[in-house]
């Protein structure tokens, strides 16, 4: 049978190991973010449409205060026994919020592998050009 929405699609891979499989290591060039967003001094990301954790592990591993949002169950059950296991702090939320965190708490937001239209709504919704956030 078919998913009826996305987030259910999403649900049923992230549930196998080779749904995930090609998800579990971080995008390189998002990689290449960590040094400079430390040395802009970020402390704060926010990992929307996280899935399975790839990002939001990277991120929370070299100290940032990681959120991560996702719509589909079976990616945050993984990404929190990820982090558990890893001895890593994350705050999980689910499903996709109408509002988010406030730019002051968020100062880099990762979208990667997150439809466009999603990502520019959550940029509008989440980054105000007075905050100074990047």
């Amino acid at each position: 049978m078919m998913a009826a929405t996305a987030i259910e699609a999403w649900d049923e891979r992230w549930a196998t190991p080779e749904g995930r499989a090609d998800w579990l290591v971080p995008d390189p060039a998002v990689a290449a973010l960590v040094p400079v967003l430390k040395a802009r001094r970020t402390q704060h990301v926010l990992d929307l449409g996280c899935g399975i954790g790839r990002h939001a592990l990277l991120f929370a591993e070299h100290g940032f205060a990681v959120q991560a949002i996702d719509g589909a169950p079976a990616g945050l059950d993984f990404v929190r026994r990820a982090a558990a296991a890893r001895g890593l702090e994350l705050s999980l939320r689910e499903p996709m919020p109408t509002r988010f965190p406030s730019p002051t708490r968020v100062s880099t937001m990762c979208c990667r592998g997150t439809s466009s239209f999603t990502a520019r709504w959550a940029l509008s919704a989440a980054v105000s050009p007075k905050s100074g956030a990047s």
